[in-house]
């Protein structure tokens, strides 16, 4: 007995594909959850004198935040949207290295913390975010840079 997806939804090998409007809800909680992380850790470890290791690891959460086995593989955001992240070709959840290939854009976010770079790493994020919209809505299959590179689909989950 399977759910049969709205008529507005694209399906792909049974799966409903994510509109990019809810992936891109999906991404700004997700923001949100690493501003947030970001400012708790540097609190934290600015006291102790390593404020630079609070951009490192909120960057990671970015990059591997859909192949953490304790959110069940879902970024806070996606888990919120009800989305996940799933490879095209088995419909299995998301590696750890698939999250790497999938959210490399996000990489230079582990450099914020240092502040001779830090300009230089948001540029380049955000003009990957730019293309990355832009793919979101041009692609068939909603599919933006990085679920290219890893071969990903993001799909609505009815659980």
């Amino acid at each position: 007995m399977g759910i049969k997806a709205p008529e507005n939804v694209t399906v792909i090998d049974g799966y409903s594909l994510a509109s990019p409007f809810e992936r891109i809800i999906g991404f700004l909680i997700d923001v949100f959850v690493y501003l947030i992380l970001i400012s708790l850790l540097f609190v934290v470890f600015r006291l102790a004198g390593i404020g630079w290791l609070a951009g490192v690891l909120s960057g990671l959460y970015l990059v591997f935040r859909d192949s953490i086995s304790l959110l069940n593989y879902q970024s806070i955001g996606k888990k919120i949207m009800k989305l996940k992240v799933i490879y095209n070709n088995d419909g299995m959840k998301i590696s750890l290295q698939g999250a790497l290939k999938r959210n490399f854009i996000f990489l230079p976010n582990l450099f914020y913390a240092f502040e001779d770079i830090a300009f230089a790493a948001l540029s380049i994020t955000l003009i990957f975010i730019l293309i990355e919209i832009y793919l979101l809505y041009t692609s068939t299959d909603h599919q933006r840079l990085g679920d290219q590179f890893a071969d990903t689909i993001v799909i609505e989950n009815y659980l």
